[in-house]
């Protein structure tokens, strides 16, 4: 199957799982030339190495998501079976 190559930004301060979905390119190098082109830009500049490409398989499910999922409010826990 063919990928994409989806670009994040992702800096530390970030909320978990909250990394910023900059573009989804054809290839890696338009990734890595989209990234080059943003890395200068106001928010982007001052984390300029937190950025990932990421290959995508298009026409699929990714990881986790793939058995659905449960959502879990402030001061709840997962019964004790549905621990990861």
């Amino acid at each position: 199957m063919a990928n994409v190559y989806v670009l994040l930004h992702d800096q530390e301060d970030y909320p978990e799982d909250c990394a910023k979905w900059v573009g989804v390119y054809s290839s890696e190098e338009r990734a890595e030339q989209a990234l080059e082109r943003l890395r200068s830009k106001p928010g982007f500049r001052e984390h300029p190495e937190d950025w990932l490409i990421c290959p995508w398989q298009i026409d699929s499910e990714k990881g986790e998501w793939s058995e659905g999922y449960v959502t879990i409010y402030p001061g709840e826990y997962l019964p004790r079976d549905e621990e990861q």
